[in-house]
């Protein structure tokens, strides 16, 4: 087995997402890699680079933020909104490609603990990619 491919794919749903993984998945289908791989690649990748901007973005964004006086208006209206979804948001992050960085970043500005975004994060990360495999198989 080539661990430099199945750690292609696992960088490249970390950065990009889609594109790689899916192409991944259709050679799998194809017997060109192998699918189990391919699956846990993709699953830990897209759920390392949400995690990633999580991690970041915790930090100093909170402080950054407030910086802004409309953002900060409206401060405890966005950390109770996102309080109140953040399980949703997590789990679909990895379906709604064009919220990938706007949900960690929403999560780590209102506080959600860490342990609770990794593990949703993971869970995500694993039904996206086996969802895509399902679909293209």
């Amino acid at each position: 087995m080539n661990w430099a491919v199945y750690a292609g794919i696992f960088l490249s749903a970390a950065i990009e997402g889609e594109v790689v993984y899916v192409s991944a998945v259709v050679l799998a289908h194809l017997g060109k890699l192998n699918p189990a791989a391919v699956l846990v690649a993709g699953a830990m990748g897209g759920s390392a680079g949400d995690q990633f901007y999580f991690y970041a973005l915790r930090s100093g964004l909170v402080r950054w933020l407030d910086r802004f006086p409309a953002i900060l208006r409206r401060r405890d209206r966005i950390c109770a909104r996102v309080l109140q979804n953040a399980s949703l948001m997590i789990l679909m992050s990895r379906f709604l490609p064009g919220l990938r960085i706007a949900i960690p970043a929403a999560c780590a500005y209102a506080g959600i603990r860490p342990a609770r975004f990794t593990l949703l994060s993971l869970v995500s990360g694993i039904s996206w990619a086996a969802a895509v495999m399902a679909v293209i198989r």
